[in-house]
């Protein structure tokens, strides 16, 4: 058992939803649009396929249409959702990877097929400026 379920925690209720509404046939998997997004605590890239296939395990799907870096920021793993300190101020990840080193994690993902599409979220246009120029490109 995954001790700690990524971003929402919801992923294993909509793969109930998804495996009934896929199951009965009247909408198929190829028609619906499904995204994904990598949490801030899992962004270590030997993490990465790990919690990518918790996902879509949870989702009860083969593969997920996109799948995001979710924030810019690194928290520090095996501590919670959102690690805090004693002062309750988030906890950056000591090991922290740069955003090359996970995206290349997730690149893996799109070569394996286990993700068609991969992108970014509320990183700001500095942040992917610097990171465009350094990663194969799978938007």
């Amino acid at each position: 058992e995954w001790p700690l379920r990524p971003g929402y925690q919801n992923e294993q209720e909509i793969g109930a939803v998804f495996s009934k509404m896929f199951g009965k046939g009247d909408i198929k998997r190829e028609e619906v649009f499904i995204t994904g997004k990598l949490w801030n605590t899992f962004h270590r890239p030997e993490e990465v396929e790990v919690t990518c296939d918790v996902t879509l395990s949870d989702l009860q799907l083969d593969y997920l249409d996109l799948y995001l870096i979710h924030w810019p920021v690194s928290l520090q793993p095996g501590m919670g959702l959102i690690p805090m300190d004693e002062n309750k101020v988030s906890m950056l990840d000591s090991k922290a990877p740069t955003f090359a080193e996970t995206w290349g994690a997730l690149e893996k993902l799109v070569e394996s097929g286990k993700c068609k599409n991969i992108g970014l979220s509320n990183f700001n246009i500095a942040q992917v400026g610097f990171a465009v120029v350094l990663w194969n490109v799978y938007f």
